[in-house]
């Protein structure tokens, strides 16, 4: 998750890393353990055979939160 930003593990305090996730709404931040369950998911023809053409999003939340705040602010 935070590779994606271009932050190094390394970089990353663990207080940083538990700000991060508090923001998340599943409340952690991602490794890639997480976003390698997704592929073998998708990978999985006896548990993804009903799927094409799909965009799957693995964010902790993160895109339905963002929603939800735009939503609040806008009412």
């Amino acid at each position: 998750f935070v590779r994606a930003y271009g932050i190094t593990d390394s970089a990353v305090s663990d207080a940083m890393y538990k700000k991060i996730g508090s923001l998340s709404p599943l409340k952690f931040v991602p490794d890639g353990s997480d976003i390698a369950n997704v592929v073998l998911f998708l990978a999985n023809n006896n548990l993804a055979r009903n799927m094409t053409g799909s965009i799957v999003v693995s964010d902790t939340g993160m895109l339905l939160d963002i929603g939800c705040t735009r939503e609040m602010e806008l009412s």
